[in-house]
């Protein structure tokens, strides 16, 4: 008769192979004789989550960590079939005890704090994402989301540095560009704008690096140049109501350039509830002497 372990391992023979109705055939046997076998519960946890069944998958696992608690890899395939599940907030704890039984482990701080960070923890996945970063410090995507948080937590000058590794990194990369831009442009930084036109000229399909580029160069009193990337951010996205708003107010500055009145309109047509934006189209339409509503409707777009 065989032993436990032989017959795990002809299981995990028949797993590897494919052979997956063998496989669960002598997991459960091996079940049946020792029901709190940590290494079969783990392997027939995974093996029911890897085929699409992922209750029974969870269930499993939990079971695993129970008979095993100090495992973090069970932990880890636990998290795996709670995310896959749709069970963010399980699967964000249970990666989280792995990390804390393996803290070395950069892949699995990196996913816990992507998880962290759609949950809206942003402190906690900022500090996942640093640690994944101090731990591999040349994963650019750790440095980048680190940053982004940090700026969106107002945290600037942290979220500079962070940026500026990603972009050491990976010079390639529009993203990191774009948002190592913005933070210098919140900072007030004019080196903001030839950033921005880095991440223009990387990705120049992207309609919000345009506008972001846009915004740099107004706040430096570059208007011909500011209108020229709005343009082409609404070339992208016609019904982008922010470039048309930035876009009049960039016309309005540059005094008799162009009209910025169509801009308004179309940018209230879009979304009329804005009041900011019916102030500036009549302010526009008082000094070119005109009624503010005038050609309000017009599908028309802004020229």
């Amino acid at each position: 008769m065989a032993t436990v372990q032989e017959a795990l391992s002809l299981a995990l023979d028949h797993h590897l192979g494919g052979r997956t109705v063998e496989a669960e055939r002598i997991y459960a046997a091996i079940l049946d004789a020792v029901p709190d076998h940590p290494d079969t519960l783990h392997l027939f946890g995974l093996l029911r989550a890897q085929t699409g069944r992922l209750d029974e998958a969870v269930a499993l696992l939990d079971r695993a960590v129970a008979a095993r608690p100090d495992h973090p890899e069970s932990r880890v395939n636990l998290g795996k079939a709670h995310r896959a599940a749709g069970r963010p907030a399980e699967a964000a704890a249970a990666y989280r005890e792995a990390l804390r039984l393996c803290p070395d482990a950069p892949e699995v701080a990196f996913v816990l704090a992507g998880l962290e960070r759609d949950l809206g923890r942003r402190s906690a996945a900022i500090a996942a994402f640093l640690h994944t970063a101090l731990l591999q410090p040349d994963l650019a995507e750790a440095w980048l989301q680190a940053g982004a948080l940090l700026r969106q937590t107002g945290r600037g000058e942290d979220a500079v540095r962070c940026l500026r590794h990603a972009v050491r990194l990976r010079p390639d990369h529009a993203p990191a560009w774009h948002q190592l831009g913005v933070a210098l442009q919140r900072a007030g930084d004019e080196e903001s704008i030839a950033v921005l036109r880095q991440a223009a000229a990387l990705d120049p399909l992207d309609p919000q690096v345009r506008l972001n580029a846009a915004r740099a160069l107004c706040d430096g009193g570059r208007w011909a140049e500011a209108a020229r990337q709005l343009a082409a951010a609404l070339a992208l996205d016609p019904a982008a109501v922010d470039v048309l708003e930035l876009l009049g107010v960039v016309r309005w500055r540059q005094r008799g350039a162009a009209d910025p009145l169509p801009c308004y309109r179309r940018a209230l047509r879009l979304d009329p509830e804005h009041p900011n934006r019916w102030t500036a189209l009549a302010i526009a339409a008082a000094e070119r002497g005109q009624r503010a509503v005038a050609g309000l409707p017009s599908n028309g777009p802004c020229r």
